[in-house]
C-alpha cells in the first residue's frame, strides 16, 4: 500500500525545504494525531523535527486504529515510512507494508522502531 503525503504547501517555508530536498529512500515519522479538529484519523509525517504534512485522508483511516492500537500498549512507539517517489514539489508517496507494519526492520517500509545500538535511526 501506498501512502500519500498531503499538505505541504500549508506548511512553513522550512518545512517545504526540507520536504524538496528529500529523496528516495529516506525514511519519514509516522506521528497519530487524533485530536486534530479536521480528521481524528489525522497522521503527521516528520523528517526530523520539521512537521512537512499529513497522510492523506483516506488513507490516514486505513491505519489510524492500528497506530491507536500499538500506542495504547506502548505510548513510545515510533512509526516509520520510506519514500519511494516524489511525484512532485510539494507531495511524495510512502511504501507501507501492512504484513510488516509494526515490525522493526531498516527494509520495512514502516516499522515499530526499536533500534538497536549500531542502527543510524
Amino acid at each position: 500500500m501506498d501512502l500519500t503525503l498531503v499538505g505541504a504547501s500549508f506548511r512553513p517555508k522550512d518545512a517545504k525545504e526540507v520536504l524538496a530536498s528529500l529523496s528516495e529512500g529516506d525514511i519519514v515519522q509516522l506521528v497519530r494525531e487524533p485530536d486534530n479538529a479536521y480528521d481524528a484519523n489525522a497522521i503527521q509525517i516528520h523528517y526530523d523535527d520539521h512537521f512537512i504534512g499529513f497522510v492523506a485522508k483516506h488513507e490516514a483511516a486505513e491505519i489510524a486504529d492500528s497506530m491507536d492500537e500499538i500506542l495504547r500498549d506502548d505510548p513510545s512507539t515510533t512509526f516509520r515510512a520510506r519514500i519511494t517517489a516524489k511525484p512532485s514539489r510539494w507531495s511524495a508517496v510512502l511504501s507501507y507494508d501492512p504484513e510488516d507494519a509494526w515490525t522493526y526492520s531498516l527494509d520495512t517500509a514502516l516499522g515499530r522502531v526499536q533500534p538497536d545500538e549500531d542502527s543510524e535511526y
